[in-house]
């Protein structure tokens, strides 16, 4: 049960910040304006790890390769998590719930055989 929360916990932390960057990838790309209230939000969760990039990784012919290393650089840190949180056998592909808390089984009302006539 507390697996399940903090992979919850940590997939809305690094999904919010992934998906910001990517977009505001798009956003530049596009050439929207950032002037309206999910700009703003956007500019405000992203700056702080975007503009230091930019040093290193400036634009070029319209593309914020800042924006999109930054991205990567999330999603890196997303399956380091994963990898510290809940160890070397982690399993990303599991959406099952626990053993524990999975929901009981119909019970079996014995086995039946499948007759089929022919028709000659």
């Amino acid at each position: 049960m507390i697996a399940s929360a903090l992979r919850f916990l940590i997939d809305v932390v690094f999904g919010l910040f992934t998906y910001a960057l990517l977009l505001r990838f798009v956003m530049q790309l596009l050439r929207a304006p950032f002037r309206n209230p999910a700009g703003q939000a956007v500019m405000a969760l992203t700056d702080w790890i975007v503009k230091p990039l930019r040093k290193i990784f400036p634009g070029f012919k319209g593309i914020d390769w800042a924006s999109l290393f930054a991205t990567y650089l999330f999603q890196v840190l997303w399956l380091l998590a994963y990898y510290l949180v809940f160890g070397k056998g982690f399993d990303l592909q599991s959406r099952r719930p626990p053993a524990d808390i999975a929901p009981p089984r119909p019970a079996s009302r014995g086995w039946r055989p499948t007759v089929r006539s022919r028709d000659c």
